[in-house]
């Protein structure tokens, strides 16, 4: 069973006309809708796209910021990133789909997962 993409979101942007103020410095949250290639089905995997400095100015922030999901960019180029977040997602197979949501999970995080 391999995944699949169903359609991509944003609680944040409108991925259709995203252009950001400051293009060196940005994040925000990216949703994926996958599901099994051969059946139906879909639940959300979630990542977070941002630049180098955004890193860097939470890092001046906090301290320490977890890198689980995260999409490092150095431009805002949504069609190379939604096209490799497309790539990673539809890398992930298994026997069922539990052990596809559990390598899903490696990447991103699944819907309903406790982040820490």
């Amino acid at each position: 069973m391999r995944a699949t993409v169903r359609g991509f979101s944003s609680p944040d942007i409108d991925l259709d006309e995203f252009a950001p103020e400051d293009p060196e410095s940005f994040a925000f949250l990216l949703q994926a809708i996958v599901g099994p290639e051969d059946g139906p089905g879909s639940e959300s995997l979630q990542f977070t796209v941002c630049t180098p400095r955004h890193l860097s100015r939470l890092i001046e922030d906090l301290g320490v910021v977890p890198g689980h999901g995260l999409v490092v960019v150095e431009t805002c180029r949504l069609d190379r990133v939604l096209a490799y977040v497309e790539r990673m997602i539809g890398r992930q197979t298994g026997e069922d789909w539990p052990a596809v949501a559990k390598n899903l999970g490696r990447i991103g995080t699944m819907e309903f997962d406790d982040p820490l």
